[in-house]
């Protein structure tokens, strides 16, 4: 144990600290209560397409939502997987109408519908589909020219299409212009080949981020015994006990509980204005987020100068960066066998009781859009938002303020136990999500108490966090 690792020790509460106690437990009650509430706002459905949406002709994005990523997959596996037997395609025509027809929920959405069902299912199914679609387009609009090109193009064949008319498809509609431009074209062709092609690297981007998953896994078990071991180490440390830490810690803490509930409630005020679905809206949503960095300020407002601040909240770079930076890997690592080990054990569960944690879960069409999926701009706030935001301000709030508070009058396991569930609970997530995000903030608040620093379990969630977003652009960049 290094020196300059902790500041704590034995103290009495005073009334004013009893009271931001009290107003404590109430954040954390209502924060609960907001993140369940604003998710619940947000998977609100309609039985009903509302109309605006349903006569929409926007061919603008699109790439990347629900409709277009499952299509994509379809195809792309459906290609080389030999001939269908006459039982064998009724079946997949069955799963094709049940489970990707009713994702296409607009005109433009079900045109593309009807370029997939060519491919997958025949071009008279796709015939069928345009004439229904061609009744209701609005005459003259692009829509309906794409429409008409798409006819021309089942019945005669790619060459009765004009070069702009193919021109126009790809530059509107483009994976699913490709596909319709290659349709029983061979794999050589280049509409075919941009279409169809990469059956293989969904396959290998798969196999390798399980293989990944393996080998973490593996190398997480020898990371779990070397940092239990350390687990022992700490709890028979007598060095522990040094200066009070300000109230002015727990005063943070509960201002940024009060000012997430705050966020989180401002954050579903453009629903109310119409701005669902705008790159606006996230905009807004996420600068709100940032705003909290305000509150690890607070103490040093109230008096606490910074080196007792930075050394009690954790803020220094304890026996040198790079080494707290491979103590928050290992950390990490041994988070990975923990995850494993609760989800399977989760699965077994609800396997021997019959019950699932989707079962229950809203259908229909969502009353509050997401933002444009295509959008870059959106994509970089969440990866910044997952990657940096919750690692640095979650583990100052929790990890810092919280448990710099606590430990003064708490022995580690208790604070590390009271502090995890704090963290796990205040994730709207399903009860497995909670205990999994529980397991990790026990493995930081080891980290915590054992270097002291900050750096090594923002390190590990910060990992954490990006693994995951790293897989899901794997998997997005793996369909194209």
């Amino acid at each position: 144990m290094h020196e300059v690792d902790y500041i704590g020790g034995p103290g009495e509460m005073s009334g004013s600290a009893k009271l931001w106690l009290a107003g404590g437990v109430l954040a954390v009650v209502l924060v609960i209560f907001m993140q369940w509430f604003t998710g619940d706002v947000r998977s609100l459905t309609t039985t009903v397409v509302p109309t605006a949406v349903a006569h929409s002709e926007e061919v603008e994005g699109g790439q990347y939502g629900e409709f277009a990523l499952n299509a994509k997959v379809a195809v792309k596996m459906r290609r080389g997987s030999g001939k269908m037997s006459e039982e064998e395609r009724e079946e997949f025509t069955t799963e094709f109408n049940e489970s990707l027809a009713p994702l296409a929920v607009t005109r433009t959405e079900r045109l593309r519908l009807a370029i997939v069902a060519a491919e997958l299912v025949g071009k008279e199914e796709a015939l069928k589909r345009i004439a229904e679609l061609q009744k209701e387009l609005e005459p003259g609009s692009e829509l309906a020219s794409d429409a008409t090109w798409l006819k021309i193009l089942y019945e005669k064949g790619r060459d009765a299409v004009t070069s702009e008319a193919q021109a126009a498809l790809v530059e509107r509609h483009e994976w699913f212009g490709n596909l319709a431009l290659g349709f029983q074209k061979p794999l050589v062709d280049q509409y075919r080949r941009a279409a169809v092609s990469g059956r293989e690297r969904i396959q290998s981007t798969s196999m390798a981020l399980g293989l990944m998953q393996v080998l973490m896994f593996l190398v997480g078990i020898g990371a779990l015994a070397w940092t239990w071991s350390k687990v022992q180490e700490i709890r028979t440390d007598p060095d522990f006990i040094s200066a009070p830490v300000s109230d002015h810690h727990l005063e943070a803490f509960v201002l940024f509980c009060a000012g997430f509930v705050v966020v989180l409630g401002l954050s579903i005020l453009p629903f109310g204005l119409s701005a669902e679905g705008s790159v606006g809206a996230v905009l807004f949503s996420e600068l709100l987020v940032w705003t909290l960095l305000a509150a690890p300020v607070y103490p040093l407002l109230r008096g606490v100068t910074w080196e007792k601040f930075r050394k009690s909240v954790g803020l220094h770079t304890g026996e040198g960066v790079a080494k707290e930076v491979a103590y928050g890997v290992v950390g990490f690592l041994a988070w990975m066998p923990l995850i494993v080990v609760i989800s399977h054990a989760t699965d077994f569960i609800q396997l021997l009781v019959g019950t699932s944690e989707v079962e229950g879960s809203p259908g229909g069409y969502p009353m509050f859009q997401p933002p444009p999926s295509d959008s870059g701009l959106v994509l970089f706030l969440s990866v910044i938002g997952s990657v940096v935001w919750a690692p640095l301000v979650e583990e100052m709030m929790f990890r810092g303020f919280l448990y710099g508070w606590i430990r003064q009058r708490l022995g580690f396991a208790a604070i590390v136990t009271i502090v995890s569930i704090c963290f796990g609970i205040i994730h709207p997530y399903s009860p497995l999500g909670m205990l999994q995000v529980a397991v990790g903030g026990v493995l930081f608040g080891i980290l915590r108490e054992w270097r002291g620093s900050l750096i090594a379990p923002m390190v590990a969630h910060a990992l954490h966090n990006g693994q995951i977003e790293a897989a899901t652009l794997a998997i997005l960049r793996a369909i194209g």
